[in-house]
This record gives C-alpha cells, structure tokens and sequence, in this order.
C-alpha cells in the first residue's frame, strides 16, 4: 500500500547468503513515479546489517554487565568528565545522603570540604591516579572522611574520570 501511493517503503528481512549463512537485511524499496503520479517501478536496495544487529547486541549486554557491576559495589563509583559528574551508582545515597540525581546536580565544589578541594582540583587537573583522602560533604552537613581511588577509561574514543570513594569516617 506505502509503495503504491509513491512512499518509500523500508523494512528488515532475514534471508540466507550462497553459503547458507542467516543475514539480516534492511530493505529500502524506493518507488519511480511516471508523469501521472502512478507508481510503474519498485527499485529495491539492500544492505546486510548483521553485523551491526549483532554489535548493537553486545553493546546493550555490555552497558547491562557494566549497570549491574556498578550497583552490586559497596563503594561509591563516579564517572566525571572536566570536573563535571556525569554518572554516579546508587551507593552515593548511603555515603552522601543524595540521590544520584541530585548529587551529579549538586557539583563538586559543594560535595568537598572547602579546605580540601585546591588539592582535589590539583589531582583532577593532573591526572592523578594514585589514591588519596579528602573530607567530604554530606546532604546533611556533616563532615566525612573519604579515601579516593582515581583512575580513567574511555568512552566512545573519549577520557573519562572513573573515581571510586570509599567512607572511611568511622
């Protein structure tokens, strides 16, 4: 019906190749209108998408193996790019007293005491990755003690700050 009214018509198909190997196939069929606007022509196009169906598949695996390791964690996990907190696990609710929502908006100059936080930018602005303690600030007020383990991934080609934290107050 989409064809026969001059619509682009697209769908996926799976199909076996010469070796009898299953493909999956995004098909485009493409109508040629005449000069009376009556469809006369389906040109069909295709291209073999198995191997992105496949890579989609692991990357939703990877982000599910990647969620579940973050909150099965007793200690906290922040992904940061720039200073900027760009994702937390929920373990922050219990060493903060934040949600997660709320601690990525909070920022880090409210979350780090203020005698503490000229040596925390220094070690972010460095690089650092070796572990350090700084005091914290909790939702509350209160002052905690916090042993930081700092340390980088990448991310689609990009740097990211991956920083664990553990309360070590008591």
């Amino acid at each position: 019906k989409k064809g026969k009214s001059g619509e682009l018509v697209r769908f996926e198909a799976e199909h076996k190749d010469i070796h009898g190997k299953k493909q999956i196939i995004d098909f485009t069929l493409k109508p040629i209108i005449n000069d009376d606007g009556q469809v006369i022509f389906m040109i069909p196009e295709g291209r073999i998408i198995t191997q992105l169906k496949h890579d989609k598949s692991a990357l939703k695996e990877s982000e599910e193996r990647y969620k579940r390791l973050l909150e099965a964690t007793f200690e906290d996990v922040i992904i940061s790019k720039g200073g900027k907190i760009i994702d937390v696990n929920n373990q922050i609710q219990s060493i903060y007293g934040f949600t997660p929502e709320e601690f990525i908006k909070t920022g880090l100059t409210k979350l780090v005491h203020p005698d503490d936080l000229d040596m925390v930018l220094n070690k972010m602005k460095n690089e650092a990755t070796e572990r350090y303690v700084h005091r914290g600030i909790k939702k509350d007020g209160t002052i905690l003690y916090l042993e930081i383990q700092p340390g980088y991934i990448t991310i689609n080609n990009e740097k990211y700050r991956l920083t664990v934290i553990r309360d070590i107050t008591d």
